[in-house]
């Protein structure tokens, strides 16, 4: 019997020690972004998305909402939403000139 209870108790404590180190994420920022966030890089939780980033992010600092930036998932700039595996790294990029 005791080991039924133990049984039953270890697959949810599990899954929710898993869970809470499920997606979390580290943020590269460069150029002006790091000037608006304050922070060269830092790791955010609960973060499943770009979408969900970036709606976190120009929350947190809505500055971020005048100024044009790419996003980089694990060093591939891309172009529309993407699902964000847990530790993933992503860049923000401010606008690039030069030729």
């Amino acid at each position: 019997m005791f080991w039924q209870q133990y049984w039953c108790w270890l697959p949810t404590n599990y899954y929710l020690q898993m869970h809470s180190k499920m997606n979390k994420i580290t943020v590269l920022t460069f150029g002006a972004i790091t000037d608006i966030t304050g922070q060269k890089n830092f790791e955010m939780d609960g973060i499943d998305s770009t979408e969900k980033l970036v709606e976190t992010l120009e929350e947190k600092y809505p500055l971020l909402k005048t100024v044009q930036y790419a996003i980089a998932v694990d060093k591939e700039v891309i172009q529309q939403h993407t699902n964000l595996d847990s530790d993933a790294t992503i860049a923000i990029l401010p606008p690039f000139s030069g030729g």
